[in-house]
């Protein structure tokens, strides 16, 4: 399969857009780049230390787009997570800060009903600790709901994800890394990021029993969290029966954050197991099926009991603050669905390559989009296309959503590890990458002067054993922008 964003669709006013911003930045290398500034960043680029990698900057003023220092701005680099940049900005634009994904809870005869929004926070455990609330919430009340609409004695429990393909895991990603909690299953029904904690239990048969328990791998702070990770098939297809939903025997004695096989059946499976706790008997079985016809009228026989929303706004600063895969990609996924037909990789990076052309007008010779999160090694971000999504996003109405869903140096997300005590605590919004060989960090700089800066860093070629001193870049450069 082909992935990535075709230029061929661009419009007439999107090339109109594209050469008014060539314009711009070009005007202001003339009479508004910051020589001091620029000399200061070419010394920084030029150390020994440096010099071998690829490194790609630009910096300038978010409210002017005045360029404050550039190096090879226009190369267009593996961005690692900086990817979910692009990728949130053009869901914000589309939806705005108040849309709600929503997950629909419904009956059809003596049937349950479930049907996905392509949600990736639905239970969430970081989100509902937020919200006061548990991993298992939403599905006790719907119980309740389910036991007042007569269904005390249900049979199947069918599952409509469709508003995603069956592609669960996106080709380019690195295959030894698939068991890993960074790269989890994309489904259009999705429950505690498809991955759950388990705990070893001491049993005297040789083999090591775990025992599910949701959204343990999310609080480190709890001292029975596992440590390490393993992948375990917790569900199998819908028709095989093989729903777990408890006990898993592993001959294994690390346990840790387990894959669910199929996001949709895991989501149905526990979902079944927490209405029998609360007196609801499920009969039959997890069952997948498309309950809309091709225009995307629901079946007439569907009847509507309960939605469950989680807000665009906290999507994208799981997302973005802490870098969570799952988030991105449903976003991207859900970006190319028309509600007609599914959402897909393909799809959905031709949507976001379409936003950048046409909403932001970068140039489409400097990106290629091919998953959300940034986990492929065939995505290309060049530092001007980043910009031009910074300045863009500032300029919007729901800019202060975007800026607040980053992660803040020294304080919140992925930069919370660097220096409290630095100049650039609580002043660098930003968001950070890292795959093997690929440092990057794009994001707003508020400097001591009270001005707004859009930056992006993007790094390639960083050798084993430098991302300590690809940090020390980053924040060397960031340090050049809070005196500005």
């Amino acid at each position: 399969m082909k992935m990535g964003y075709s230029h061929r669709y661009l419009s007439s006013k999107a090339t109109l857009a594209a050469l008014c911003l060539a314009v711009l930045l070009a005007g202001s290398v003339a009479f508004g780049q910051d020589a001091k500034l620029q000399a200061k960043l070419d010394k920084l680029l030029r150390h020994k230390d440096v010099y071998p990698w690829k490194v790609s900057v630009l910096a300038v003023e978010a409210k002017t787009g005045r360029r404050i220092f550039a190096s090879r701005e226009s190369r267009a680099l593996i961005p690692a997570s900086n990817m979910k940049l692009v990728v949130t900005a053009a869901a914000l634009s589309r939806w705005g800060a108040d849309y709600e994904f929503g997950t629909l809870l419904a009956r059809r005869g003596n049937d349950i009903v479930v049907i996905g929004s392509g949600d990736p926070g639905f239970a969430e455990p970081a989100l509902q600790v937020k919200y006061g609330q548990d991993p298992t919430s939403v599905f006790r009340e719907w119980a309740k709901i389910v036991k007042k609409a007569g269904l005390s004695k249900a049979g199947d429990i069918i599952i409509d994800d469709s508003i995603f393909d069956g592609q669960l895991v996106h080709p380019h990603w690195p295959k030894k890394q698939l068991n890993r909690w960074y790269t989890p299953p994309v489904g259009g029904l999705n429950l505690w990021e498809n991955s759950v904690g388990v705990c070893k239990i001491s049993r005297g048969s040789g083999k090591l029993r775990l025992l599910v328990e949701p959204g343990l791998n999310y609080r480190p702070e709890s001292k029975r969290a596992p440590l390490g990770h393993r992948q375990v098939s917790i569900s199998g297809g819908p028709e095989d029966g093989k729903n777990w939903t408890g006990g898993i025997v592993v001959r294994s004695d690390k346990p840790g954050a387990t894959m669910a096989a199929d996001p949709g059946v895991f989501f149905g499976s526990v979902f079944r197991a927490v209405l029998g706790k609360e007196g609801v008997s499920v009969s039959g079985q997890v069952v997948r099926k498309k309950l809309s016809d091709a225009e995307g009228k629901l079946d007439e026989q569907v009847v509507i009991l309960a939605r469950a929303g989680t807000k665009l706004t906290d999507i994208i600063e799981r997302a973005n603050r802490q870098s969570r895969a799952l988030f991105a990609e449903c976003l991207l996924k859900r970006l190319g669905s028309d509600g007609r037909s599914s959402g897909s990789w393909e799809k959905g990076s031709t949507a976001v390559g379409r936003f950048l052309a046409e909403q932001t007008g970068a140039k489409t010779e400097e990106f290629v989009i091919a998953d959300g999160s940034g986990l492929s090694r065939k995505n290309r971000l060049s530092p001007t296309v980043l910009v031009v999504v910074l300045k863009y996003m500032a300029a919007r109405p729901d800019a202060a959503a975007f800026r607040q869903s980053l992660a803040i140096w020294g304080w919140k997300g992925t930069l919370r590890t660097r220096s409290n005590k630095s100049v650039l605590a609580r002043r660098v919004f930003a968001k950070t990458g890292y795959i093997r060989g690929v440092r990057s960090l794009s994001g707003y700089v508020r400097s001591t002067k009270g001005k707004l800066v859009a930056f992006s860093i993007l790094m390639n070629e960083v050798p084993d054993g430098k991302g300590w001193r690809a940090k020390q870049l980053q924040q060397d450069i960031c340090e050049l922008l809070v005196g500005y």
